[in-house]
């Protein structure tokens, strides 16, 4: 059984965590044979991803922009509405963003917070696709312990 569960990859402005949930995602595609929703996948011109779509009995939500000001709130409430039993997204490290994953907790989800360990005291390092795979590798892994109910 799939324990409700948000994966919210956090940091601020900057640092990989779009680059690294857009790898999440493919590899997910790629993996997976995901049944999408009609309005999904969504790619914008900063190629931030939005996803409502299934695996198996499992319906995953799916959201690589964590900024304030976009769309964030609102994936999150829409994947709320759709009951996802996954939802993997982005937030920054205090404010709106990070209190509207913190919310999910209240909603019986586990809330599980990632930071890339490359960006430890939020040092700026450069960001490098190779970084970000190993990173998204480390997700992906959680990701599929929580499909097959193991975490």
């Amino acid at each position: 059984m799939i324990t409700k569960t948000v994966i919210a990859i956090f940091g601020a402005q900057s640092r990989g965590k779009t680059t690294t949930l857009r790898v999440v995602y493919d590899q997910i595609s790629k993996r997976y044979q995901c049944v999408h929703e009609k309005d999904s996948p969504v790619v914008n011109e900063n190629k931030d991803v939005y996803a409502l779509f299934r695996i198996k009995n499992a319906t995953i939500g799916f959201e690589s922009l964590g900024d304030p000001v976009d769309r964030h709130a609102e994936s999150l409430q829409k994947f709320l509405n759709e009951k996802c039993d996954i939802i993997i997204t982005a937030c920054r490290t205090s404010g709106p963003t990070t209190n509207a994953v913190a919310d999910f907790s209240k909603q019986g989800y586990q809330v599980i917070w990632l930071k890339d360990p490359l960006y430890e005291n939020e040092q700026p390092k450069r960001i490098s696709y190779n970084n970000c795979h190993y990173f998204a590798n480390y997700i992906l892994d959680m990701f599929e312990d929580i499909l097959i109910g193991k975490l």
